[in-house]
Protein backbone atom coordinates (compact mmCIF):
# COMPACT_ATOMS: atom_id res chain seq x y z
CA UNK A 1 0.00 0.00 0.00
CA UNK A 2 1.32 3.50 -0.95
CA UNK A 3 2.10 5.99 1.88
CA UNK A 4 -0.67 8.37 2.26
CA UNK A 5 0.29 11.73 2.08
CA UNK A 6 -0.23 14.32 5.72
CA UNK A 7 -3.68 14.78 5.16
CA UNK A 8 -5.76 11.50 7.01
CA UNK A 9 -8.84 11.22 5.36
CA UNK A 10 -11.03 9.16 7.56
CA UNK A 11 -11.95 6.63 5.03
CA UNK A 12 -8.46 5.59 5.25
CA UNK A 13 -9.08 3.74 8.90
CA UNK A 14 -5.44 2.88 10.24
CA UNK A 15 -6.82 0.97 13.67
CA UNK A 16 -9.46 -1.34 14.59
CA UNK A 17 -11.17 1.70 16.92
CA UNK A 18 -11.67 4.25 14.45
CA UNK A 19 -13.25 1.04 12.10
CA UNK A 20 -16.00 0.70 15.05
CA UNK A 21 -16.54 4.57 13.67
CA UNK A 22 -16.80 3.27 10.18
CA UNK A 23 -19.55 0.93 10.92
CA UNK A 24 -21.12 4.06 12.61
CA UNK A 25 -21.34 5.56 9.86
CA UNK A 26 -21.98 2.76 7.57
CA UNK A 27 -25.54 2.28 9.57
CA UNK A 28 -26.55 5.89 9.28
CA UNK A 29 -26.18 5.48 5.15
CA UNK A 30 -28.49 2.45 5.41
CA UNK A 31 -31.04 3.96 7.52
CA UNK A 32 -31.01 7.13 4.91
CA UNK A 33 -31.40 4.63 1.82
CA UNK A 34 -34.04 2.90 3.44
CA UNK A 35 -36.05 5.78 3.92
CA UNK A 36 -36.53 8.99 1.21
CA UNK A 37 -34.25 10.15 -0.25
CA UNK A 38 -33.14 13.52 0.79
CA UNK A 39 -32.77 16.54 -1.33
CA UNK A 40 -29.44 18.60 -1.46
CA UNK A 41 -29.12 21.93 0.37
CA UNK A 42 -28.96 25.10 -1.65
CA UNK A 43 -28.61 28.50 -0.67
CA UNK A 44 -29.56 28.25 2.99
CA UNK A 45 -30.58 32.10 3.84
CA UNK A 46 -28.51 33.11 6.10
CA UNK A 47 -25.75 30.41 6.22
CA UNK A 48 -22.98 32.38 5.82
CA UNK A 49 -23.87 34.52 9.01
CA UNK A 50 -25.09 31.89 11.23
CA UNK A 51 -21.13 30.12 10.54
CA UNK A 52 -19.49 33.81 10.86
CA UNK A 53 -21.59 33.50 14.34
CA UNK A 54 -20.80 30.15 15.18
CA UNK A 55 -18.28 29.36 18.18
CA UNK A 56 -17.33 25.99 17.00
CA UNK A 57 -16.53 26.89 13.34
CA UNK A 58 -12.90 28.14 13.43
CA UNK A 59 -12.68 31.62 11.04
CA UNK A 60 -9.05 32.49 10.55
CA UNK A 61 -7.86 28.35 10.47
CA UNK A 62 -5.00 29.22 9.32
CA UNK A 63 -3.44 31.31 12.21
CA UNK A 64 -3.66 27.53 14.32
CA UNK A 65 -0.85 26.25 11.73
CA UNK A 66 1.23 24.37 13.92
CA UNK A 67 -0.89 24.76 16.68
CA UNK A 68 -3.91 22.92 16.56
CA UNK A 69 -2.90 21.07 19.84
CA UNK A 70 -3.32 24.25 21.67
CA UNK A 71 -5.85 25.04 20.00
CA UNK A 72 -7.73 21.71 21.67
CA UNK A 73 -5.55 22.36 24.39
CA UNK A 74 -5.28 18.75 24.47
CA UNK A 75 -2.20 16.21 23.12
CA UNK A 76 -5.04 13.96 21.79
CA UNK A 77 -4.13 12.87 17.99
CA UNK A 78 -6.43 14.86 15.64
CA UNK A 79 -8.29 13.55 12.41
CA UNK A 80 -10.20 15.27 9.76
CA UNK A 81 -12.74 14.55 7.85
CA UNK A 82 -12.59 15.95 4.24
CA UNK A 83 -15.90 17.16 2.42
CA UNK A 84 -17.65 16.75 5.75
CA UNK A 85 -21.19 17.63 4.35
CA UNK A 86 -24.08 17.80 7.25
CA UNK A 87 -21.80 16.23 9.66
CA UNK A 88 -23.54 13.06 10.68
CA UNK A 89 -20.76 10.88 10.19
CA UNK A 90 -18.13 13.11 11.97
CA UNK A 91 -20.41 14.44 14.69
CA UNK A 92 -20.38 10.42 15.69
CA UNK A 93 -16.84 9.52 15.43
CA UNK A 94 -16.23 12.48 17.68
CA UNK A 95 -19.33 11.48 20.19
CA UNK A 96 -17.74 8.02 20.04
CA UNK A 97 -13.74 8.60 20.32
CA UNK A 98 -13.64 11.61 22.48
CA UNK A 99 -10.32 10.97 22.95
CA UNK A 100 -9.70 11.94 19.78
CA UNK A 101 -10.02 15.90 18.50
CA UNK A 102 -11.77 16.03 14.34
CA UNK A 103 -11.76 18.66 12.59
CA UNK A 104 -15.03 18.59 9.77
CA UNK A 105 -13.85 20.68 6.06
CA UNK A 106 -16.67 21.48 4.25
CA UNK A 107 -16.05 24.13 1.21
CA UNK A 108 -20.04 24.97 0.88
CA UNK A 109 -21.66 27.28 3.81
CA UNK A 110 -25.04 25.96 2.87
CA UNK A 111 -24.13 22.47 3.39
CA UNK A 112 -21.80 23.35 6.95
CA UNK A 113 -24.17 25.49 8.53
CA UNK A 114 -26.42 21.83 9.14
CA UNK A 115 -23.76 20.35 11.08
CA UNK A 116 -23.30 23.59 12.88
CA UNK A 117 -27.13 23.43 13.97
CA UNK A 118 -26.10 19.55 15.35
CA UNK A 119 -23.27 20.50 17.22
CA UNK A 120 -25.32 23.74 18.90
CA UNK A 121 -28.03 21.36 19.66
CA UNK A 122 -25.43 18.89 21.68
CA UNK A 123 -21.84 20.42 21.65
CA UNK A 124 -18.50 18.32 21.79
CA UNK A 125 -15.23 19.54 23.04
CA UNK A 126 -13.58 17.20 20.85
CA UNK A 127 -15.29 18.44 17.20
CA UNK A 128 -14.74 21.91 15.35
CA UNK A 129 -15.46 22.92 11.74
CA UNK A 130 -14.04 25.00 9.46
CA UNK A 131 -15.51 26.40 6.31
CA UNK A 132 -12.38 26.19 3.08
CA UNK A 133 -11.53 24.24 0.34
CA UNK A 134 -9.62 20.86 0.56
CA UNK A 135 -7.11 22.97 -1.92
CA UNK A 136 -6.14 25.44 1.10
CA UNK A 137 -5.64 22.82 3.59
CA UNK A 138 -1.62 23.20 3.21
CA UNK A 139 -1.82 26.47 4.71
CA UNK A 140 -3.81 25.13 7.73
CA UNK A 141 -1.88 22.15 8.33
CA UNK A 142 1.83 21.58 9.19
CA UNK A 143 2.20 17.43 10.15
CA UNK A 144 -0.42 17.64 12.82
CA UNK A 145 -3.19 15.09 11.62
CA UNK A 146 -2.94 11.73 12.80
Amino acid sequence: MQKKSWVYLLCCIKSKELQKGMDIGRNIGTKRREGKRKMRLRNVRGAREKIAADEYTVQEPQQNKGKWQAFFENENPIHIEVGMGKGTFIYNMAKTFPEINFIGVEKYESVQVRAVQKIMENPLPNLRLINVDAKELNEIFDHEIS
